[in-house]
């Protein structure tokens, strides 16, 4: 359908239309079509339009026949305390759609005297579901108030809600008297079975296969080393889930949004990095030259001594001859993307520790 005019790896653009086509098809085989406006200088606007129809003959799914006790909960009380506007308003719509009775504040005055007229009228919450920082007050000060403030048997269970990097806070917030957590971006499964949870103390039963998987022990992990990371991404979007990957692990990540800049970081004698995530193609100069003038810099290979800095292609290729070309410059190991979070990890661990070991001095087993 489309190829790139540029085929050499330091072009400035990225893709083929291969996603585009894809979609295409995809749109026609639903009856529909796909469109452009385009505006040199400008951009492109892409959109699409699918037709359609109600199948009133097929009978709607009852709330019992999805099997994980979410109609249990229909016509519960839930109060959402929270600053983060637009993630209220999807936690409300989903639990609406669960026929839960539903409020939202973003200051903990205004939902300490809704808990109030509610317990007034006989009709209390059952959970409140509450941010870390609140509009004016902290989460644990609103806590306190409601343990002080509404009768103990009329006191609605407490959940926080946080985002992943906040987990250390977990054994602090349960001190505080939170019963129950859900993380940022909170799926449908997770908010039912926690709701369910506090409500009434038990969960939807797992599938036997999770249950005899979870049985199974498994051999602990060493805690993954905080390294000094070194990204050449050109592309925003692949950066910004890289970094995002590496920083939420405790690494320090600098991006180069080039194989030039990548050398440049290398060479500059007041920085010193563990490891360098280098992608294939980028702008300037690509993956393949960068790696091949950081090992003319004196950084070898790492099984090549101390002073060795490890270099991981990110690449998009996943033919034998790609991942031999990257070994050929220098790399010591490739990632396909997308990344996998999980091998990312399992690269930085192997790398990492043979790095340490390395600079140390140590014996690698």
């Amino acid at each position: 359908e489309f190829k790139q005019a540029d085929s050499t790896r330091s072009r400035k653009y990225g893709g083929t239309g291969l996603g585009l086509a894809i979609s295409q098809r995809l749109v026609v085989l639903m009856g529909g079509g796909i469109g452009v406006d385009t505006a040199p200088g400008k951009g492109s606007r892409f959109y699409f339009k699918i037709p359609f129809t109600p199948d009133l003959d097929k009978p709607l799914e009852t709330l019992s026949q999805c099997q994980d006790g979410r109609e249990k909960l229909a016509g519960s009380k839930v109060m959402v305390l929270s600053s983060l506007r637009i993630e209220s308003r999807l936690l409300i719509k989903t639990m609406n759609g669960l026929r839960i009775k539903t409020s939202c504040f973003s200051k903990c005055q205004d939902a300490m005297e809704e808990l109030k007229r509610a317990v007034s009228e006989g009709q209390p919450y059952s959970t409140v579901m509450c941010g870390r920082v609140l509009e004016d007050m902290l989460s644990v000060e609103f806590v306190r108030a409601v343990k002080t403030q509404i009768p103990q048997d009329k006191q609605p269970r407490l959940l926080i809600l946080m985002t992943t990097s906040e987990r250390s806070h977990l054994e602090i917030l349960k001190q505080d008297g939170f019963e129950a957590f859900l993380m940022h971006p909170v799926r449908q499964s997770s908010l039912v079975t926690q709701l369910l949870r506090l409500q009434f103390g038990n969960a939807p039963t797992p599938p036997r296969e999770q249950i005899e998987s979870e049985a199974k022990p498994s051999a602990p992990e060493a805690p993954l080393k905080p390294l000094n990371i070194l990204l050449a991404e050109d592309n925003d979007i692949n950066a910004l889930l890289a970094v995002t990957l590496l920083e939420k692990d405790g690494h320090q990540v600098l991006r180069a949004i080039n194989g030039r800049k990548a050398v440049e970081a290398m060479n500059d004698q007041q920085q010193s990095f563990d490891l360098v995530l280098m992608d294939m193609h980028m702008p300037e100069m690509d993956g393949l030259e960068a790696t091949k003038e950081i090992r003319a810099l004196g950084h070898g290979q790492d099984n090549q001594g101390p002073g060795a800095t490890p270099i991981i292609a990110l690449t998009a290729n996943a033919m034998k001859e790609d991942r031999d070309l990257c070994l050929e410059s220098g790399m010591d190991d490739y990632l396909s993307k997308p990344i996998d979070p999980e091998e990312l990890r399992r690269l930085l661990r192997e790398w990492g520790q043979r790095r340490s070991a390395a600079t140390s001095g140590g014996i690698l087993q």
